[in-house]
């Protein structure tokens, strides 16, 4: 009855030690460009506000963006500007109106190992010393769970470590779309 009693509390040790989360506040840093940015289509142009009948469209502008945030980082900000800046490098445009940005996908793809990792490191914890518990009741010329019961502790451990490790390097990856209109008045 007792190792029925450990088996459910290693089961439950790890189920409890495998949540990883991400609890992140992304911002749009304030755009620092040469030229006027707009997200509607109307400009203000030295002092006075120009619709979209009095500039002509030079081209679109589209841009799909990745940026990594580190999954400790609870408020980050996001700067595009020299993203615009490169758009408008070399061409007639501007000014950039109607930009918009929007989110295409968030990756967490490093929250499942890691979560992963977690879990099998408790269990195998779990297990090893329940195994080294028993080792201990048994005499010790039929010893033969000790060297066992140690490895299966020590890889648990590792893997515990590995997942502290993990979780303050990884990442949430934002895929954003940006676009908007390049023109020149």
């Amino acid at each position: 009855m007792k190792l029925l009693f450990w088996v459910i509390a290693s089961v439950a040790l790890s189920s409890l030690v495998s949540c990883v989360t991400a609890d992140q506040t992304v911002t749009l840093a304030p755009l620092e460009t040469k030229i006027p940015v707009s997200a509607s289509a109307s400009l203000y142009v030295d002092g006075k506000v120009l619709n979209d009948s009095q500039y002509q469209v030079v081209k679109p502008f589209h841009l799909e963006k990745k940026f990594r945030i580190p999954l400790g980082a609870s408020d980050s900000a996001i700067d595009l500007s020299r993203e615009v800046e490169t758009f408008v490098q070399g061409t007639d445009v501007k000014a950039v109106t109607q930009l918009t940005i929007s989110v295409k996908d968030i990756g967490t793809g490093d929250l499942g190992w890691i979560a992963f990792e977690r879990s099998l490191g408790a269990a195998s914890v779990s297990v090893g010393a329940l195994l080294l518990g028993v080792s201990t009741l048994l005499p010790p010329d039929q010893n033969s769970l000790l060297v066992p019961s140690i490895i299966v502790v020590g890889s648990g451990a590792a893997l515990l470590g590995g997942s502290v490790y993990h979780e303050s390097v990884a990442g949430v990856d934002y895929w954003l779309n940006i676009n908007g209109v390049g023109v020149k008045y």
